[in-house]
């Protein structure tokens, strides 16, 4: 631990380790903020006028876009078709569209000359209702309408039915009863025939005793049940024998294939044994039917049209567009784009060309030919950081980390505690406002037992241009040669403007390795979101797999 001696040689307790060394930030940071309120209404004056422009353009071009679409309708079907009532339009009701259906094709029916028939059989009844008045044959007549309906609504009473018919048939049904619920007679052996023989010569030599009434037996019907039960036992198989599971065959591709071979529609109603007589069978409402699209077409075919506009506007060809009314319409734009691109970027000077992937790919998303072109007029940075900032605000700052950084996963502070992306570490955080200094901050580092080998975090500092101007660690080990301040391992004291441009790197041993490796994990910029003034943040490292 570090001690301070004062002039007469008395020494004083430990000091609490005050923010690295580096240079003052209040003259570099007041510059900085100086130069841009001087030239502030500049600024603001050419935003200003380029905004104007751009932003009445982008509105005219929407309005533009706009009645381009106004008769927009995603189908590949033509408006007339589409008047028609079968089409479920978007948003419609489809019970309610097929009722309006079904009742237009009824009362359509109804109006149709050839109405429908109806084949009735000639019975007493309705021949008793034929008026044959003027008819030469007693089958041709008329039946007024009302007694017709009288008839099929089955209010015409059934006639009477025959005294003696119902008495045989109630006879008929007692004796069906009678014998089955009767005791059949025993059939008789050869010694009770001559014993009868005997009593019929002789008489009964004393008179026969009264036997107890018996319940009737039933005896099975022989010839039948006898079948069934030797059915039973020809089945049944003895204890000694293995038991045997007879499944059913089932069918299998070929029995399925060869039984829809022989399927066959045929003509005639499916029901052979039908007791109706469809003479004429009509559905009453037609098919619904309707297109599913996506419902982002309409607003992505708006924003194709305005970068449709805007790249003919560069190329000095007319920017009017005809209308978009129907797919084939916006796939006739899509196809002007793909041509029109091409032409244009074939057209366009290699040095002010955006630069494509290794793969000849899609171009760099972080380079454009509006970039190029100026990075080429303006000769690289313009040597003002202020000016820099403004004209590519972030961007060489971005661009410096991207390399140094290349590869490892960028964290945010709602990533936290994990598990992380690499190997599923978790890392607790948390914060103590109010611990440490006015105008400073300070980081922590502590881990749990089951990530107890070596952690570090690296303190990274950027200026405009994307140079590292301070880089600090700490580590969770006393012994590290490579932190900050020996007295001060764990613990890093910074000023709170150093956050604004600053990265931390989450570093552990590397494994596979060997001891003394150690390689950075994961990045996290974006401090002072959570790390305002005089806050202290602790992140702890819980699991290192």
């Amino acid at each position: 631990m570090r001690s301070v001696t004062d002039a007469i040689g008395i020494e004083e307790g430990p000091a609490v380790p005050a923010p690295p060394a580096v240079e003052a930030p209040a003259a570099r940071y007041g510059a900085a903020v100086q130069q841009l309120f001087d030239s502030d209404h500049v600024v603001r004056e050419a935003l200003r006028d380029r905004l104007v422009d751009v932003t009445s353009r982008s509105l005219e071009l929407r309005a533009e876009a706009a009645a381009a679409f106004s008769g927009f309708y995603p189908s590949r079907i033509p408006v007339a078709d589409r008047e028609r009532t079968t089409y479920l339009a978007p948003g419609d009701d489809l019970i309610v569209l097929q009722t309006e259906q079904t009742n237009l094709t009824l009362e359509r029916q109804r109006a149709a000359p050839l109405a429908g028939r109806l084949r009735l059989h000639l019975t007493p009844e309705l021949l008793d209702l034929i008026d044959k008045t003027d008819a030469n044959d007693e089958r041709v007549g008329r039946i007024p309408l009302a007694a017709l309906l009288e008839l099929l609504r089955g209010s015409v009473p059934l006639p009477s039915a025959d005294p003696v018919s119902v008495c045989r048939a109630e006879a008929r049904a007692d004796d069906l009863l009678k014998a089955i619920t009767e005791t059949r007679p025993k059939p008789n052996t050869p010694g009770d025939e001559v014993k009868r023989n005997v009593d019929e010569a002789t008489g009964p030599t004393h008179p026969p005793k009264s036997k107890p009434s018996e319940p009737p037996k039933k005896e099975p019907n022989q010839p039948e049940v006898l079948t069934k039960i030797k059915e039973l036992l020809a089945a049944m198989r003895t204890p000694e024998t293995a038991p045997v599971f007879e499944v059913p065959s089932r069918a299998d591709q070929g029995t399925v294939r060869e039984g829809l071979a022989t399927f066959e529609l045929r003509s005639g109603p499916a029901d052979v044994t039908s007791y109706h007589d469809f003479t004429s069978l009509r559905i009453a409402f037609q098919g619904v039917w309707t297109e599913v699209f996506d419902g982002q077409l309409e607003s992505t075919g708006r924003q194709l049209y305005e970068e449709s506009v805007k790249l003919k506007s560069f190329a000095g060809l007319d920017p009017r567009a005809q209308a978009i009314d129907t797919l084939d319409d916006l796939k006739r734009l899509m196809a002007e784009v793909r041509d029109l691109a091409q032409i244009t970027s074939d057209a366009t000077p290699g040095v002010v060309r955006p630069p494509v992937s290794a793969g000849g790919g899609a171009v760099s998303q972080s380079t454009t030919a509006v970039d190029v072109a100026r990075n080429a007029l303006l000769g690289g940075p313009t040597g003002d950081p202020v000016v820099d900032a403004i004209l590519n605000p972030g961007g060489a700052l971005i661009n410096a980390i991207g390399n140094l950084f290349a590869g490892k996963p960028q964290l945010t502070w709602d990533s936290f505690p994990g598990p992380l992306p690499v190997g599923n570490d978790v890392i607790t955080v948390r914060f103590e406002p109010d611990a440490v200094p006015v105008g400073t901050v300070e980081i922590m580092i502590e881990n749990g037992p089951q990530a107890w080998w070596w952690k570090g975090i690296e303190f990274r500092e950027f200026d405009t241009h994307g140079n590292v101007i301070s880089n600090f660690r700490i580590s969770n080990d006393p012994r590290d040669s490579g932190v900050w301040q020996k007295d001060s391992y764990n613990r890093l004291p910074l000023y709170t403007p150093q956050l604004q441009n600053g990265v931390l790197e989450f570093q552990k041993a590397a494994p596979g390795i060997g001891f003394g490796v150690h390689t950075g994990y994961y990045l996290l910029a974006g401090l002072p979101a959570r790390m305002p003034d005089r806050m202290r943040a602790i992140f702890r490292w819980e699991k290192d797999s």
